[in-house]
């Protein structure tokens, strides 16, 4: 009757479902005093009863946490029920809704995914970010959301055929139109960033110097390789990552640093040699005129 994708599913439902209302009922009990308090004394109904009834009589204490746990156990409930409805996928019963006799060609997935690990370190960023700061919590959820989305796709191209070149072709074709410009602009936007680092760390004059070094290193590789008449792709592919990996780790060292002291302008002294010759000009030509 059930599948075992759709057990999966069902039994994430009935555990976020439980975790939610027994976060209710906690977190009712801390606003009101105590848990053990409330729970024992008059609001206990209250308290109960809230949770249960998704907050029609009664109170769900925290929001937040409750409608996280409530939309995780609706939305493993509507995975259970589809999983189960399309029989998790399988073949035959697929030809049985096509009313055809051949089961139609699939293939496994038989390729490995570097996307769950993924997944699994931008949660970790994401909980570090709940102490630390908000800045790493949008970024763990920013490389969480395309995670999924990769996830999703590599999943679905790995099915779409029973030929696996076949499938590698749909997904290139789909993703790479995307990937390679967003890849691109991330790639630029750190460099630029750890760039930046390194000349906010550096003194004045340093800075001047770094920027300089830069320059006529970038210009003197391009040279090289441009009077090379054949160079491999992987020499010039690896030049390129050496010199990113070499600006990343310096910008991560500036940024440790921190920037240097950067003193305020003070205009009031040119302010007052300006006004000071401005009165000796006009007293000046006050002297001429009047003589």
């Amino acid at each position: 009757m059930f599948t075992r994708a759709s057990k999966l599913f069902f039994g994430l439902a009935l555990a976020g479902l439980i975790g939610g209302i027994l976060y209710g009922i906690i977190t009712n009990g801390f606003a009101g005093g105590g848990v053990v308090s409330v729970l024992s004394g008059d609001g206990a109904v209250n308290a109960v009863i809230g949770p249960l009834t998704l907050g029609y009589k009664g109170g769900v204490g925290d929001q937040l946490g409750y409608s996280l746990f409530m939309g995780f156990a609706v939305c493993s409930f509507a995975m259970a029920f589809s999983t189960s409805a399309f029989r998790d996928g399988d073949p035959e019963a697929l030809a049985e809704l096509a009313n055809s006799s051949s089961v139609p060609p699939i293939s496994e997935p038989n390729d490995i995914s570097q996307w769950p690990i993924v997944a699994a370190f931008s949660l970790a960023l994401m909980t570090l970010g709940v102490a630390v700061g908000p800045v790493l919590f949008s970024i763990g959820a920013a490389v969480l959301a395309v995670a999924a989305f990769e996830w999703v796709i590599k999943d679905w191209s790995e099915r779409a055929t029973g030929d696996a070149e076949v499938n590698r072709i749909i997904r290139n074709r789909l993703m790479y139109p995307v990937e390679l410009p967003i890849a691109g602009l991330t790639v630029i936007a750190i460099i630029v960033f750890s760039f930046s680092r390194i000349l906010l760390t550096s003194s004045k004059m340093g800075a001047v110097w770094v920027a300089s070094a830069v320059g006529i290193v970038i210009f003197a590789l391009a040279i090289l390789m441009g009077s090379k008449a054949q160079i491999r792709r992987g020499a010039i592919v690896g030049v390129v990552l050496a010199g990113a990996a070499i600006t990343v780790g310096l910008g991560i060292f500036g940024a440790v640093r921190g920037e240097r002291e950067i003193k305020p302008h003070d205009d009031t002294e040119h302010a007052g040699s300006a006004t000071a010759f401005d009165y000796s000009t006009n007293g000046a030509l006050g002297d001429t005129d009047h003589s």
